[in-house]
């Protein structure tokens, strides 16, 4: 696999262009801001205001986005801290059906903090891409911003319904969804828009695979999801993980293998690295916590890390395809 993004010019005055330009070998789909291009291509862009353009790529292993914000002196910028607002991190940490083979797609957001936000309004943007399972056409989902009201304390989730629907029977999905503070009148500011989108594969669930040594699951069922991964600190942490538990099952000191991998880009060349460590789960259906991965983050030695984490699970879990996680950090 072969991901080029760059731009021209990342710095420009107001009113002036520049040209994006990728290029992408041996992945099955590749969308720059949620709309379908080709995998070797250049568009010209002229924003009014600091902007980030993500190329998000889908690859047989999963998916991983590139993104890059071109500066405008003399323009705006994106929503920032409005007189009398406060500082929150939001974080788009699951997609999940209500339903399969059809149904509705949900979303999870998540304030990280520090400010609260109560009955504040955040920018949704959510878009889909189904690849069809039999001779038929494909099928997008794309939409403009939209608006919703959350109530989330530090450390919440909430769980709302998007716009997006599925139906797995006839086809694959991509799905992806963003959230920020709105672009106008925004009442906060967010601090960390590495974690504001997120994606993950839809599709009707293939049975899972036979616990090691053979014999059966167990009556213990329930999904397990691997939903973020982010350093406690920058330019240097520790990398941390978070694992949800979508239900129906409660957890309790339940024993999986946390197996994390990926690389830290410099220049061209890329370091690799790997960890597999044994933990224990304590999480009501519903919850989510955060984990150790073992491993450290240090971008005054790279330029960005892609790291991918995934859960081992030994009981019977419904949705096996979001136990593994991947993004780019920062």
């Amino acid at each position: 696999m072969q991901i080029i993004f760059a731009a021209d010019r990342l710095h420009l005055q107001a009113g002036e262009c520049t040209n994006l330009r990728w290029d992408v070998e041996h992945v099955k789909a590749v969308y720059l801001d949620g709309q379908g291009v080709t995998g070797h291509e250049s568009r010209q862009v002229c924003p009014a205001a600091a902007t980030t353009y993500v190329l998000h790529v889908v690859y047989d292993g999963g998916t991983t986005d590139r993104q890059l914000t071109i500066q405008v002196t003399g323009g705006g910028s994106p929503p920032s801290l409005q007189p009398g607002g406060s500082v929150a991190d939001l974080a788009v940490t699951d997609l999940f059906p209500d339903n399969l083979p059809q149904g509705n797609v949900w979303v999870r957001v998540t304030n990280n903090g520090p400010a609260t936000l109560s009955n504040t309004q955040i920018e949704m943007k959510c878009n889909s891409h189904g690849t069809p399972l039999s001779n038929i056409p494909p099928w997008s989902h794309v939409e403009a911003p939209w608006q919703h009201t959350v109530s989330l304390q530090p450390g919440q989730t909430a769980t709302f319904q998007t716009h997006m629907t599925v139906d797995t029977g006839k086809y694959a999905y991509d799905a992806k969804c963003t959230a920020v503070p709105p672009s106008q009148g925004a009442t906060f500011s967010d601090p960390n828009w590495s974690n504001n989108a997120y994606s993950e594969q839809i599709a009707s669930p293939s049975s899972p695979p036979a616990p090691p040594g053979g014999g059966s699951w167990g009556i213990l069922t329930t999904d397990v999801a691997v939903t973020d991964l982010y350093p406690d600190n920058l330019p240097t942490g520790k990398l941390f993980t978070r694992v949800t538990n979508n239900g129906p099952a409660d957890l309790s000191i339940i024993g999986v293998q946390l197996v994390c991998q990926g690389g830290g880009w410099s220049g061209n060349q890329l370091t690799t690295f790997g960890g597999n460590q044994a933990m224990n789960l304590n999480l009501k259906s519903g919850q989510t916590a955060a984990y150790d991965t073992g491993m450290a983050i240090d971008t005054n030695q790279y330029q960005y890390y892609e790291m991918t984490c995934s859960i081992v699970v030994g009981f019977k879990d419904d949705q096996p395809a979001n136990n593994i996680y991947s993004e780019r950090i920062p």
